[in-house]
């Protein structure tokens, strides 16, 4: 912020105040706009949703009418209930195998990684078994985000043997930024 100001740069802030809380302590965004310190636009108009049905649901969530988005997307028939979490589980992936099928591909969003560990394990299960998906599996390793604060990072407690660590600009010790090192003992 003192940069832009002593710059005069433009800043542009773009999200919905009512989805996401204050990125650190107080709400320092809401205040700079209660004190009408940022100039504000609003988006009124939905354009991403296509589909009629869902678009009045997501009108009437946005608006806070929360039993009638509800009672749109039960209409809509969007909404199932089922009376455990495994006809639930069994459900969603017979519905995906239903767009594989037809030669769509679904996406399919868990609220939870657990959940989603368990519907990647459901559907490639399934998948394997209608001959839509090779018999054999592969691993392949991925680096994830720890995003560790400041004295975490300075803190060896927060590191474990195998963790990779990667540099995003020249540290003390010689670590070059880009670099990967992996963490053989604390």
């Amino acid at each position: 912020m003192t940069f832009a100001r002593d710059h005069h740069c433009r800043l542009v802030f773009w999200g919905d105040p009512r989805q996401h809380d204050a990125v650190e302590r107080g709400t320092p965004f809401a205040d700079l706009l209660e004190d009408q310190k940022l100039a504000r636009a609003d988006l009124e108009k939905i354009y991403r949703q296509t589909n009629a049905q869902l678009l009045a649901a997501v009108e009437d969530y946005h608006a806070r009418r929360l039993e009638a988005g509800f009672n749109r997307l039960q209409q809509a028939e969007m909404i199932r209930e089922r009376d455990t979490e495994a006809q639930a589980l069994q459900q969603l992936v017979e519905d995906a195998i239903s767009f594989y099928k037809n030669g769509q591909d679904p996406l399919v969003i868990a609220l939870r990684h657990s959940h989603g560990d368990a519907i990647a394990a459901a559907t490639r299960q399934r998948l394997k078994a209608e001959g839509l998906l090779g018999a054999q599996d592969h691993s392949v390793t991925r680096l994830e985000r720890v995003d560790l604060t400041d004295a975490q990072r300075s803190d060896p407690v927060c590191y474990r043997p195998g963790q990779i660590v990667q540099f995003h600009r020249l540290a003390e010790g010689g670590f070059k930024s880009g670099k990967q090192y992996e963490v053989k003992r604390l």
